[in-house]
């Protein structure tokens, strides 16, 4: 399948990405509990595996709309339309709930929605949406310098930092206090590459109203997801 440059945020010298979908023999190792990532940063590293194995343009992606080519791929591997059900947790009460979406209803945030800098500790940082190699090569300093179990959106956050020395950022990050911690807990919402979508839960009929929920989470689940529903 072919994902054009249009349907993207960023902009790139190449007219399109070329994505192959699992075959049965790919997708039961995917699932297969036994190849389960330890953590969500691998993960997630799993999944951007995933498209750089099918196109090397991939690299050059950003990390916004490399979400996006990974929510495709998955998708068209387990079903030929662009509509499909998933489960997710209400926010609000905790109930999960099976709804219907589809390639249309996933949107994901621009570029330039992100702030073009952040003043911690008196000391402006520019911030930038990285590529996809720019992530690999900064989160793999990151894990080599912080040996906890860092989750992944704390290793997004640290990567729109343009500061090539990681060990700065983790330090300035790690070690945020008082006002500088509400802007981190700001600058959180910005790892999410996509904007929420609203979903209807009995907890909402009797106001009248829906919740929202992040999808970005559902990204990386997306496969077994998909299949559970499908044969539910």
């Amino acid at each position: 399948m072919i994902v054009s440059i249009n349907q993207l945020v960023g902009e790139y010298s190449f007219p399109a990405i070329v994505l192959h979908p699992m075959n049965f023999k790919q997708f039961v190792q995917y699932i297969d509990p036994a190849n389960k990532p330890s953590t969500k940063v691998a993960s997630y590293m799993k999944d951007l595996e995933l498209i750089l194995n099918d196109d090397p343009n991939c690299y050059d992606l950003r990390i916004y709309d490399a979400d996006y080519v990974i929510f495709r791929k998955k998708l068209a591997s387990v079903t030929s339309k662009s509509i499909a059900t998933i489960t997710t947790t209400c926010p609000d009460c905790g109930a999960q709930i099976r709804t219907r979406i589809s390639a249309d209803d996933i949107k994901f945030r621009k570029l330039e929605d992100l702030p073009k800098s952040i003043v911690l500790s008196g000391k402006e940082y520019e911030l930038e949406i990285p590529t996809v190699r720019e992530f690999l090569l900064k989160t793999s300093n990151i894990i080599s310098s912080d040996k906890s179990d860092i989750g992944i959106e704390i290793v997004k956050l640290m990567t729109l930092f343009k500061e090539r020395e990681m060990s700065k950022v983790i330090n300035i990050v790690n070690n945020a206090t008082h006002e500088d911690i509400i802007k981190l807990m700001d600058l959180l919402e910005y790892t999410d590459s996509t904007l929420p979508i609203p979903v209807e839960c009995s907890c909402k009929k009797e106001k009248g109203g829906n919740t929202v929920v992040s999808v970005s989470s559902l990204i990386t689940d997306m496969f077994l997801d998909l299949y559970s529903n499908s044969i539910a």
